[in-house]
């Protein structure tokens, strides 16, 4: 198995992907409520209507001092990530509310990692590669 090879299967490791994913949307979006180019996404679309924060937000105990696109969680739960080449992440999910697409008002950023999240990735895959040649190289035969 060459490198790419193996780089491949960690990526694709489900592990690896429900932290691609946590990335986006709970470090993100939720816990920072900004884009993939660290941008508040409160300056794109702009914030909350007192409706939202009095009816849905505070109600339920969600964060509404900046958006987080997250009131049903319907669209966190529609990410999907998958490693598709060396070095590679597509994320997918789907921006639809209702009748609005989140992408629309907030633009196509939504859906991806910042530099400081692909920093984060990028030391759990090394972690992981580095599991992987030491089980390798010291393999009982």
């Amino acid at each position: 198995m060459n490198f790419r090879d193996v780089m491949f299967r960690i990526g694709n490791d489900r592990e690896i992907l429900e932290f691609i994913i946590k990335l986006n949307t709970r470090e993100q979006l939720y816990d920072r409520g900004i884009d993939a180019t660290e941008r508040r996404l409160d300056e794109i679309g702009g914030e909350y209507s007192n409706y939202t924060i009095q009816f849905f937000k505070i109600p339920e105990s969600l964060p509404y001092d900046r958006v987080t696109l997250f009131q049903t969680g319907e669209f966190y739960d529609s990410f999907v990530a998958r490693v598709i080449g060396a070095g590679d992440i597509e994320i997918i999910a789907d921006p639809i509310k209702d009748q609005d697409n989140l992408e629309d008002r907030y633009g196509n950023q939504i859906i991806g990692l910042t530099k400081e999240s692909l920093e984060k990735l990028t030391q759990k895959l090394h972690l992981e590669l580095e599991k992987y040649l030491i089980n390798e190289v010291f393999k009982l035969r």
